[in-house]
């Protein structure tokens, strides 16, 4: 009996014992709270300094993804803001594990597309597939404090095409059709530039209010990721094909654009007598300062 007792405590001493180490080898989990500040370089003509994002944004989306020894990139965690002039572009993710991730940031200028779907961090894209003017800022992070302040600078991320159509705008005409080929309206913020799977043509309407009827120089806008960062050379393949529409979706005026010279950050305007089918009569202008963006839009 006694022997049986001694081999019963000595087993409970091993158990014990056991139980003890595999505990003390599993390391205690570690989360943090992340507070970004996103912060843009200011866009007017006179200076390039970085101001405050809630002086030029409508909207701020954040992520975090997690790599596997592929390099495959999983949505971990996001957030995202609506920004208000009276209030700082701070964003705040809590119970972030320590680790290593690819921080994304995507910041729309425009009054329109609302918030950017950022569940795949190589097919981004915003509501309704419109391309507001995008800023964005991507680079990897290492969570290893349990409060981390971390400030993101943003940059653009588009290329922009306007339109200057000289004479007035006739009866009937109620809509723009832009035509896009050689861009997308879908982007890879891996890289900054569209989405590769995405470069199919593609089109944006635009609204003529009826009010504007008789309007001289009237002009329109679009916006584009492009499929190279700079294709101000003259050897773009980008296309763009301009319709003016009726009531009925019938095209009444229309030009033809071959090698559109775009660059992001720029606007790349085209002034000509579009209502007067005078398709050769376009003046081109590139500015590459982002001047205009201090307006509303």
């Amino acid at each position: 009996m006694n022997k049986i007792k001694l081999l019963g405590a000595f087993l409970s001493l091993i158990t014990a014992s056991c139980s003890t180490t595999l505990t003390e080898e599993l390391p205690e989990a570690k989360f943090a709270t992340l507070q970004i500040s996103v912060r843009s370089p200011e866009l007017t003509e006179m200076t390039r300094a970085v101001v405050d994002a809630k002086d030029v944004l409508k909207t701020v989306d954040l992520a975090l993804y997690s790599s596997d020894n592929q390099g495959n990139l999983t949505l971990y965690k996001s957030v995202s803001l609506d920004v208000t002039n009276t209030q700082a572009c701070k964003l705040v993710l809590q119970d972030v594990a320590y680790g290593k991730y690819q921080i994304l940031a995507v910041g729309n200028a425009s009054s329109y597309g609302g918030h950017a779907t950022l569940t795949n961090p190589k097919d981004v894209y915003f509501e309704n597939q419109m391309v507001p003017i995008t800023f964005r800022a991507y680079q990897t992070l290492e969570v290893k404090a349990a409060t981390q302040d971390l400030t993101l600078t943003l940059e653009p991320m588009v290329s922009s095409f306007r339109i200057y159509m000289k004479g007035a705008v006739p009866e009937g005409i109620s809509s723009l059709l832009f035509e896009v080929t050689n861009a997308a309206n879908h982007f890879d913020a891996t890289t900054g530039l569209a989405t590769a799977d995405q470069v199919v043509p593609w089109s944006n309407t635009i609204t003529i209010p009826a009010d504007k009827v008789g309007t001289v120089n009237l002009n329109a806008r679009l916006n584009l990721y492009l499929t190279e960062a700079d294709l101000s050379t003259g050897n773009s393949t980008v296309a763009i094909k301009v319709s003016a529409l009726n009531s009925k979706n019938e095209s009444l005026y229309s030009v033809n654009l071959q090698q559109v010279p775009l660059k992001i950050g720029s606007i790349t305007s085209y002034t000509g007598n579009f209502f007067q089918d005078d398709e050769f009569g376009f003046s081109i202008q590139v500015d590459n300062t982002w001047g205009e963006l201090s307006g509303t839009y």
